[in-house]
């Protein structure tokens, strides 16, 4: 992403798009989740790239978000994220699949660690830095011998389903947001997406938003063809040693969430109809553009 560039065009689309409520558009830029502005003169300062998905799972920029989002969201749910996909890989043994574990006898533990190698070996390593000295030496004498067998548990790394598919709608919200920016976004319908994504340890939007989608699709956003579920289809993959392919459904405001979620989650994922979203056009900048999508956002044409 070309950060100046975007920035500009991301600012551009404030000036044509709805002026948000008790703002001003001059000389500032719109923070797309908490919507906060931030001064010309700050931006360097207080705008910071927001990569999707995170870069620990290969993501890439995509827009820009106010410091303190970028930074409460990568601790409050995309921490959750990583250690999903973790998890997940864990229980495969395959190839850099390395995990922290205790080793176990009786009432005894010692902190290691394990390393899954190319040829699919399984070494263990001690430390003497982060254990006892007498446990260690007790392991070491008494446990730790050729040829025995001994007791090794993964540590339990922290997992939130929760906060999982909010990371994953936040995701596909920000790549909306660097699609469109605030032509259609600046609705109030989409406060509450907003601040599920802000206030993870509250319910307010359905789990039924997101799913895998076992790569049926290429990457990228779709407009679905199913008004009971009228919205855009963002799809976008997860790297690690395996790739996840996830379909989440934002809604249009003329659907509600709860709709929305029920008849997607009972659509057949490998039937379901889309179309893809021409990547022609200008979405940011171009006035007829940006109509068009209000349009489509707005109405109940199936045609783009």
């Amino acid at each position: 992403m070309d950060k100046y560039q975007h920035f500009k065009n991301i600012k551009n689309n404030l000036s044509i798009s709805m002026t948000p409520k008790g703002h001003s558009v001059n000389n500032q830029y719109i923070c797309p989740l908490c919507f906060n502005a931030i001064q010309d003169n700050n931006a360097k300062s207080q705008l910071t790239e927001e990569h999707v998905p995170q870069v620990s799972l290969g993501g890439k920029s995509v827009t820009l978000t106010c410091k303190n989002c970028n930074n409460s969201c990568g601790s409050s749910i995309d921490f959750y994220l990583l250690n999903t996909i973790k998890a997940i890989e864990q229980k495969t043994f395959k190839h850099g699949t390395d995990r922290n574990v205790y080793i176990l006898h009786g009432q005894k533990h010692l902190n290691a660690s394990i390393k899954i190698k190319e040829s699919n070996d399984i070494e263990l390593f001690v430390s003497d830095k982060n254990n006892n000295p007498n446990v260690l030496k007790y392991f070491q004498e008494d446990i730790l011998l050729k040829d025995s067998i001994i007791n090794v548990q993964n540590k339990n790394l922290s997992l939130n389903h929760r906060m999982f598919y909010i990371a994953l709608l936040k995701n596909a919200y920000l790549i909306l947001f660097s699609y469109f920016g605030y032509t259609f976004l600046m609705d109030k319908y989409y406060d509450r997406l907003r601040t599920q994504i802000l206030n993870p340890n509250s319910i307010i939007l359905p789990y039924q938003l997101c799913s895998c989608s076992n790569n049926l699709f290429y990457d990228g956003i779709y407009l679905t063809t199913d008004n009971r579920y009228r919205g855009f289809l963002i799809i976008y993959t997860l790297k690690s040693i395996n790739y996840y392919q996830i379909m989440v459904l934002i809604p249009t405001p003329n659907v509600e969430y709860q709709c929305a979620s029920h008849f997607f989650s009972k659509a057949n994922k490998s039937t379901i109809n889309i179309l893809p979203l021409p990547n022609h056009f200008d979405y940011l900048t171009d006035n007829k553009t940006i109509m068009r999508i209000k349009n489509w956002c707005y109405g109940w044409d199936l045609i783009f």
